[in-house]
């Protein structure tokens, strides 16, 4: 049912990331960890692979990212759980609540704890959350996948707070660093360069920071940081505040349509990345896609971060 109602969301039109996200906590998250304290403990690795896969295709369609961004970089890009701690989240929460003994991440539970009621399980919970993020956040400092997302969001919890991150598919391409950009395309072979019009390498960073043709596009983001007593110079972290958020969405509309405009380059990147000419698999690997026909489509090793 949330695939079928996610084919209504596209990069510019369609459902947009409210709507998606509410479908995926109210349809996708039920359905994949019911009864998760039945099966949870009976996970194998290539289980949890699976999983992770499913969660990264329905999180593509939430955040309308390109379908090369990691796995990893996925979930903290949406701001929700890995699929496979949901579950464990969710299997330990039963027991709780069923006064079922368990040790996991340093926290134990006796079935005599029950005895002290709503409280102690109200803070058996939150320590659970507690441990369950902890996890999360090792992942993510050790994974080698997602290093611009990285920059903006290197603390999961920090990522969870930040309730005011609303997602479009421009603001996304920032945050991925996966989509119109020479040194993305280039990868791919969908350009003859990776060369921005002013002579440098053309990376998200170098759109969103340095280039001299976006100088006056900035504007609105320099004052505004200005006003809210931040330096001139302006880190990725700085751009995900609560302060200066939307003003970078704007500005990465700005550049976004601007870039499509200059050099035509989107088209080509939503029908070869977002459709049919690239597969993903859960690891964050690619390889072709058996139904592609025409010109060499096999993506390069440098694509993925």
């Amino acid at each position: 049912m949330f695939n079928t109602l996610a084919r209504v969301a596209k990069s510019n039109w369609g459902l947009g990331h409210k709507a998606m996200s509410i479908l995926y906590k109210g349809l996708f998250v039920p359905i994949t960890t019911y009864a998760a304290a039945g099966w949870a403990d009976l996970l194998k690795e290539s289980h949890r692979r699976k999983l992770a896969s499913v969660q990264r295709h329905a999180l593509l369609r939430v955040t309308k990212a390109y379908r090369t961004v990691s796995t990893d970089a996925i979930s903290v890009i949406a701001g929700v759980l890995p699929i496979d701690l949901a579950i464990t989240e969710r299997a330990l929460q039963y027991k709780i609540r069923r006064s079922i003994n368990f040790e996991f991440e340093g926290l134990a539970f006796q079935e005599n704890e029950a005895a002290t009621g709503s409280r102690t399980r109200s803070l058996l919970r939150a320590r659970l959350r507690e441990a369950i993020l902890r996890i999360w956040q090792r992942r993510w400092l050790s994974s080698s996948k997602g290093r611009t997302t990285f920059e903006f969001f290197d603390d999961v919890q920090t990522r969870l707070r930040s309730n005011w991150v609303r997602l479009d598919t421009y603001v996304v391409q920032f945050l991925s660093g996966h989509g119109n950009f020479r040194a993305k395309l280039r990868a791919f072979n969908l350009v003859e360069n990776e060369l921005c019009q002013c002579g440098e390498e053309q990376t998200s960073g170098h759109l969103l920071f340095h280039c001299e043709n976006y100088t006056n596009s900035r504007s609105d983001l320099r004052n505004k940081s200005l006003e809210i007593g931040l330096r001139d110079t302006i880190t990725p972290r700085e751009l995900v505040s609560k302060e200066l958020f939307e003003t970078f969405k704007e500005l990465a509309r700005k550049i976004l349509n601007r870039q499509s405009n200059d050099d035509g380059t989107t088209q080509r990147l939503e029908t070869d990345v977002q459709g049919q000419s690239y597969h993903l698999d859960s690891t964050g690997d690619q390889s072709p896609n058996p139904g592609t026909s025409g010109r060499d489509t096999s993506p390069t090793n440098a694509l993925m971060e």
